[in-house]
């Protein structure tokens, strides 16, 4: 048994970087104005997959290869991922099925959705580029809206009433994928509470009493949708090797006051009367608005805190697909693009971060892989 990376962890790195650097100035001429130039559906397909084998930003890169080569804590993965295994037992190629599907998955909805290839390639690369890759849940959010926006196609026309049986078969599918996918699935009843902008005052009104009063929330989402594993795991977020530094912790934070003013001008845009927005953005928007406001609900807290995270990455996945159809007919203010600034500047700092820690200790731990 020897290294899958043979110690080349230098090359390893290299890799990332250049993935990143190459896709972020790809998709450049798009910042300012809609461009002819940039990379299509096709190019993001390559890079994205490229990126998604090699994830070394993401700890569970590591954690995920020793758990399928040693057996041990095999049960942390869902069935379809211990078949898969069972099928071809090699992490690269296991990888590849896995996060091919994403893609695949990812570029359909881009296609159902009617987006301009070449902004939605922009948007996905400041957005979701880096990270998509790292996690596993991945694979249901992408079954989960593409299964929404088929089960929108199907109520736009009588002839179309039989892709409803396809959606909620792919929302269904979508629970099997990770064990958190039930709670976002479920959640989607939120996506049909009609929001105006007398909702909105009211919510961010009371949201610092839901805030105080949340500690009964987060224990009744771990006892409902969490098993005791999950809850071990999870936990795992917010202590030992996964605590964040203050930089880090400030970072995020910027990054998602990014996102949060660019989701003030979109529902701003939502709440006025002759809004003539396709449905599915429209339920995409108020789902995006709920699972924001619901992450920040656990900022912060001593119990649940891991929420936090997974609500505003669901909230983030989810307006990737709001952004790119919104932003390509809403014209590039100085505010909307430093937003867009701050995206970038973060996955630039999120490079940075991981070339300039103690990188023999981390190619150490990427070693432990074997074939």
């Amino acid at each position: 048994m020897t290294s899958i990376f043979n110690h080349n962890g230098a090359l390893l790195m290299g890799y990332m970087v250049f993935l990143n650097c190459i896709a972020i100035l790809c998709v450049a001429p798009q910042f300012s104005r809609n461009s002819k130039h940039g990379i299509g559906l096709f190019a993001l397909a390559i890079l994205t997959f490229l990126m998604s084998l090699l994830p070394i930003q993401s700890g569970d890169f590591v954690y995920y290869g020793q758990i399928l080569q040693t057996g041990r804590n095999f049960s942390h993965f869902e069935d379809f991922y211990q078949l898969l295994w069972l099928f071809n037992p090699d992490y690269i190629e296991w990888r590849a099925v896995v996060w091919g599907a994403c893609v695949l998955l990812l570029i359909i909805n881009i296609k159902l959705l009617h987006l301009n290839d070449k902004f939605a390639a922009f948007i996905f690369i400041i957005t979701q580029f880096f990270y998509f890759g790292t996690m596993r849940n991945m694979f249901g959010f992408m079954l989960m809206f593409v299964s929404v926006t088929i089960f929108y196609i199907s109520i736009s026309s009588v002839k179309k009433y039989p892709l409803i049986i396809i959606a909620a078969l792919g929302l269904w599918g979508s629970t099997f994928l990770h064990r958190s996918m039930w709670m976002y699935v479920l959640f989607l009843i939120v996506g049909i509470i009609p929001i105006n902008k007398y909702l909105i005052k009211i919510s961010l009104i009371a949201f610092p009493f839901a805030w105080t009063s949340v500690f009964v929330l987060s224990s009744w989402f771990l006892s409902t949708f969490a098993d005791t594993e999950m809850q071990t795991h999870a936990d795992a977020y917010t202590s030992g090797e996964r605590v964040s530094t203050i930089l880090q912790t400030t970072m995020e934070l910027i990054k998602n006051g990014a996102y949060l003013y660019l989701l003030y001008i979109v529902t701003s845009h939502y709440c006025r009367p002759k809004c003539n927005f396709p449905n599915v953005i429209k339920f995409l928007i108020r789902y995006s608005y709920f699972l924001f406001y619901v992450g920040f609900l656990f900022l912060g807290q001593t119990s649940g805190g891991w929420l936090y995270s997974r609500f505003t990455e669901a909230g983030q996945i989810t307006f990737m697909f709001v952004m790119m159809y919104f932003f390509y007919n809403y014209p590039r203010t100085r505010n909307v693009k430093i937003a867009f600034g701050v995206l970038i500047v973060f996955i630039l700092y999120r490079i940075l971060y991981i070339t300039m820690r103690a990188p023999e200790e981390f190619i150490a731990r990427i070693n432990t892989i074997t074939i």
